[in-house]
């Protein structure tokens, strides 16, 4: 919502802008680790922490990585793929561990945002089709006849 909490050009870098971000890294308990490593506020800085870092528990890539881990777990894959789900989460989390701040910037930071949102919804997804979807056993059909 920061382009509705922010509604002019003019008012970033001012009080308000400095009050949002300061707010945004307080709602995911950041503050503190954020400026320990970065010190002082900077909208790139931020969200580098929150999408792009690694090592920040709640930042998107490393919640990706965990995420990756825990299907590789589940299918017993040692690398690569045995699903889709696992291809989907390996491809975000590849391009997010190669992404530039300043390409997300010079993309648009909203539109990256809701296009990564998307191919999160899509793994979403594919992690249903391949292990919750409910499927009809064909066995159980064969040996009732």
């Amino acid at each position: 919502k920061y382009h509705v909490l922010l509604p002019s050009v003019e008012e970033i870098g001012s009080p308000l802008d400095f009050l949002h971000w300061n707010a945004l890294l307080k709602s995911v308990s950041a503050l503190n680790a954020y400026k320990q490593m970065y010190g002082k506020i900077d909208p790139g800085n931020i969200v580098e922490y929150l999408v792009l870092n690694a090592f920040f528990p709640r930042s998107i890539l490393f919640c990706l990585i965990n995420a990756e881990n825990c299907l590789h777990e589940i299918s017993d894959a040692k690398r690569g793929y045995t699903n889709l789900a696992e291809k989907e989460i390996g491809n975000l989390r590849a391009d997010l561990e190669f992404a530039d701040i300043n390409d997300v910037f010079e993309f648009g930071l909203h539109e990256y945002l809701d296009k990564l949102q998307g191919r999160i919804n899509d793994i979403s997804t594919a992690v249903y089709e391949q292990y919750f979807k409910i499927r009809p056993n064909l066995m159980d059909q064969s040996q009732s006849q």
